[in-house]
């Protein structure tokens, strides 16, 4: 795709296998300001784009711009660093622009991408159109939902979770807290169990 719509772009790949960026300076070179014509693009994976090393090496500044897929992963805390990265224009792309019970999250998400701009449907990304002639970015797809039912030892786990997670909810309204990490563990761990059902 960047290959039809961007012409003669120069591109480094970073993360996923690709380790050519963290020899000798390439990452602060291909990312410098500079005159040349061909658009240079950096693809990188969120976790190596959020780590101390690629922050350290990147130059940022107003000649950079970050398009980040799947914006919401960023409002976590292991990706969150990646908005130190200082740019002159930025795009996140998110089918989910908030998170699941993580205001903080996705706050950060809001304020580093200036809240959300634009919204396209399913269906508008199936039978996009330039000039008349179809240009899709989505194949089309079905959505086929099966229901399943828990064992009795998953319902259990997740009933005992949920008493956990109502009592750390007045125990933070007690104390005027609106979150706390012990909650967002909680979650993540009562979420586990149905994503990981047996059935």
């Amino acid at each position: 795709e960047i290959m039809a719509s961007v012409k003669d772009p120069q591109i480094l790949l970073v993360g996923d296998g690709n380790n050519k960026w963290r020899k000798n300076s390439l990452l602060s070179s291909f990312s410098a300001k500079t005159k040349q014509k061909n658009p240079r693009i950096i693809i990188a994976v969120n976790n190596s784009a959020s780590s101390n090393e690629f922050l350290k090496r990147i130059n940022d500044g107003d000649h950079l711009m970050v398009i980040a897929d799947e914006c919401h992963r960023l409002g976590s805390k292991e990706n969150r660093l990646l908005f130190n990265i200082n740019c002159g224009k930025c795009l996140g792309l998110s089918a989910t622009p908030q998170r699941f019970n993580d205001v903080n999250g996705t706050n950060l998400i809001m304020n580093y991408f200036d809240g959300i701009v634009d919204t396209f449907t399913l269906e508008q990304a199936i039978n996009y159109s330039e000039n008349g002639i179809p240009k899709p970015r989505l194949v089309p797809y079905h959505y086929h939902i099966h229901s399943i039912t828990m064992t009795s030892d998953e319902e259990k786990k997740y009933k005992k979770f949920t008493i956990d997670i109502i009592r750390e909810i007045q125990r933070l309204k007690k104390e005027g807290l609106n979150d706390s990490e012990r909650l967002s563990i909680l979650r993540i761990n009562r979420s586990k169990i149905p994503k990981k059902a047996k059935n």
